[in-house]
């Protein structure tokens, strides 16, 4: 391949084909590998790129990877960031407040993880783990969590976060869904 198309060529391809790894491995082009290695859902490496830059969509890239590190704060700055440099940018509007209620909805449950200790010394969502020391639950079965129980361990937030769709804005208007339904579960 090397011999009729460029490195960019070669991540381009890859980038279609859907092999992100691979593509952020051949792009020369810094953005391009930032790009991939989003889609690659190593967002931590992809916001390093992402930071180089100070265009409209570098800036949303690099607050959506933040958020998708569990960032809001940073990620709250970014957006701000993006809307000040851009004001007829539509994300910031939509993302601003999501991201406040997600700051809000954050702060709010590590104060009631706090009080609601069990005395065990573990988490929300640690289990028994199974007798070969393999961290997976003994059970064998997939256990199913709520959306109180994903927004109490920052451990499962990770895991779902990893699992969630790539496109940020589904990813942020589910979350927001998810806070809003509890608060109205909890008002009288």
């Amino acid at each position: 391949m090397n011999l009729w198309l460029t490195p960019d060529q070669q991540g381009r391809l890859w980038f279609q084909r859907g092999d992100y790894e691979r593509a952020s491995r051949a792009f020369e082009d810094p953005r391009w590998r930032g790009f991939s290695l989003y889609a690659a859902e190593d967002f931590a490496t992809a916001e390093r790129y992402f930071s180089q830059y100070q265009d409209g969509a570098s800036l949303l890239a690099r607050a959506n990877a933040l958020a998708h590190q569990g960032d809001y704060p940073a990620a709250l700055k970014g957006l701000e960031e993006l809307a000040d440099a851009y004001p007829d940018h539509p994300a910031p509007a939509v993302n601003i407040p999501i991201m406040q209620a997600l700051i809000e909805a954050t702060k709010g449950v590590a104060g009631n993880r706090e009080k609601e200790g069990d005395g065990t010394g573990k988490k929300p969502g640690e289990g028994s783990e199974s007798s070969d020391g393999d961290g997976k639950k003994g059970s064998g079965e997939l256990e199913q969590l709520s959306a109180d129980q994903l927004l109490q361990d920052p451990s499962l937030t990770e895991m779902w976060l990893r699992q969630i769709q790539r496109d940020p804005s589904e990813f942020i208007t589910t979350k927001f869904y998810l806070q809003l339904e509890k608060n109205e579960k909890e008002e009288p």
